[in-house]
């Protein structure tokens, strides 16, 4: 039987604990851990919810982590959320970023947000494949 994410669990877990500092983590590691907390993030709140929480302060080795992945569908969802904010978003931390939503006209984004989740809930199973095909490929279930 095909392995799932979940299946990984307790791998995960030490895989957070090492990830304290991030520079702990092997390059192959950190495509692990960026790709698994975007998917925790948008299901704990959808994709706005890695920009309003701490998910986008490692936005750009989330894209990297994404490249490695071959996960461009993905990749084209993050970017087009980071394009409803007015800077760059490397550039903004957590508070400035949530400034930055607050600030957004009430209900201007709510139903292209929305469509960005359903786009992103489609593409789920199988980005969720292309990490796990990462974690035994680079055999990482067994290095954590």
């Amino acid at each position: 039987m095909k392995k799932k994410l979940f299946d990984f669990n307790d791998e995960w877990i030490n895989l957070c604990n090492k990830a304290n500092p991030l520079s702990n983590l092997s390059s192959k590691e950190k495509v692990w851990y960026f790709s698994q907390c975007l998917v925790q993030d948008v299901e704990n709140g959808g994709i706005i919810s890695f920009f309003y929480n701490y998910g986008a302060d490692n936005f750009d080795e989330t894209i990297k982590s994404l490249d490695v992945l071959e996960a461009g569908d993905i990749k084209k969802l993050v970017l087009k959320l980071a394009g409803l904010f007015p800077d760059k978003i490397q550039e903004m931390d957590i508070h400035a970023r949530n400034e930055a939503i607050r600030n957004w006209p009430e209900g201007i984004y709510d139903k292209f947000i929305d469509d960005a989740d359903k786009e992103f809930y489609k593409l789920q199973e199988s980005f969720e494949e292309r990490i796990v095909n990462f974690i035994q490929k680079e055999n990482l279930d067994d290095k954590v």
